[in-house]
């Protein structure tokens, strides 16, 4: 009964966090430390949260998301007849590609990436939240950008896959608020940097969890298959708020609030931890 309790506290953490930029890897971590029941390292859980994630981006960005498919057709095809053109969705189809190539760096340096994700050191952890919430708050003074995909360079989607693909594995830096920080800067537009972020976590998370079920030797029980769609619902009804949470404080030029809220965390975790290293907790 404890274990279905940490999933479904998992499902709501992941849905809250997933998508507002104060980190869902570095809050799993807070409950793995605080709860030791916490079954972090299984294939169910991992794939229950993020395709939580998923199906939220596919129900919010579902007419894009059928239009680029339709481009990737399209394009294959011209390939082939050895012709080309242009459009809104097909340059949106190639930055997004050129921002997930990066995202090799992340595959060949894995074995690094996931020792540092099962730290158990949650004062490293508390920097890394600090980290986010500095990013954040000084992007939090670039939401007057005006580019769309028509205007921005690979340069600039070259960048913001760098970001996601070196930085966002960390556990306490949120990827959705380091891509997110970046665009802004780079002058994307509110609206368009958030669906660009949220799209471009698409490849991402499918390829990390094919990765983790390639490579991961755990097996999920019988009787928890029933998990998987509750746990799945509540993180995407969750999710689906905070997505309409998030846009309405980036119009309203309240993207700082979550820098606030992530320094708070941070610094939680760093006092534990110190308290916990001094054996005064």
């Amino acid at each position: 009964m404890g274990e279905i309790f940490v999933i479904f506290l998992c499902a709501i953490v992941q849905g809250l966090t997933e998508f507002l930029p104060i980190s869902s890897s570095g809050h799993l971590l807070l409950i793995q430390h605080f709860q030791k029941g916490f079954v972090g390292d299984s294939v169910f859980l991992y794939v229950t949260l993020h395709m939580g994630t998923l199906v939220t981006i596919l129900l919010t960005y579902w007419k894009v998301i059928l239009k680029l498919a339709s481009e990737t057709v399209h394009l294959i095809s011209d390939l082939v007849k050895r012709r080309y053109t242009n459009s809104y969705h097909r340059k949106l189809l190639t930055l997004l590609a050129t921002s997930s190539a990066p995202l090799l760096i992340t595959f060949i340096f894995r074995k690094q990436y996931k020792q540092v994700m099962n730290l158990s050191n949650i004062v490293l952890l508390g920097v890394f939240f600090l980290f986010t919430a500095t990013i954040v708050w000084f992007s939090g003074k670039k939401i007057q950008g005006s580019k769309s995909a028509a205007e921005m360079r690979y340069a600039d989607a070259l960048l913001i896959g760098l970001a996601q693909a070196l930085i966002a594995p960390l556990p306490g830096i949120s990827r959705s608020g380091i891509t997110i920080a970046v665009g802004l800067v780079l002058g994307l537009s509110i609206k368009y940097c958030i669906m660009y972020s949220f799209l471009l976590s698409i490849p991402t998370i499918l390829a990390a969890e094919l990765v983790n079920v390639s490579e991961s030797t755990s097996q999920i029980g019988r009787g928890d298959w029933w998990l998987l769609p509750v746990a799945v619902l509540i993180s995407v009804i969750v999710g689906c708020i905070c997505v309409n949470i998030l846009e309405k404080a980036i119009r309203k030029n309240k993207f700082r609030l979550f820098a606030y809220y992530t320094a708070f965390v941070g610094t939680f975790a760093i006092a534990i931890g110190t308290l916990e290293h001094l054996n005064i907790l």
